[in-house]
């Protein structure tokens, strides 16, 4: 079982909130077609960097990585200029 493929199994349950960030939601549907759409844009590229606090950017980023076959990188948004560059 892929990540992806759990995505997709969620996304048949409905239109009830699948993730939940900052007092907004997303249904799994709405999640599914927000990281098909991040997957077309994140190829070609190496890997997906997530850096940030709790957003509803990071589901999609995840599951759009997950799609587009690459790396998810999450980075702790807490690290300073010196420990990013590296």
């Amino acid at each position: 079982m892929t990540i992806s493929l759990i995505l997709e199994m969620a996304a048949s349950t409905g239109d009830r909130p699948a993730v939940t960030a900052g007092g907004r939601s997303l249904s799994a549907a709405e999640l599914s077609r927000l990281a098909h759409a991040a997957a077309a844009r994140f190829r070609g590229y190496p890997a997906v960097l997530y850096l940030g606090a709790n957003h509803l950017a990071y589901p999609v980023a995840l599951f759009g990585a997950a799609l587009a076959g690459m790396p998810f990188v999450p980075l702790n948004y807490r690290l300073g200029d010196q420990q990013l560059a590296g």
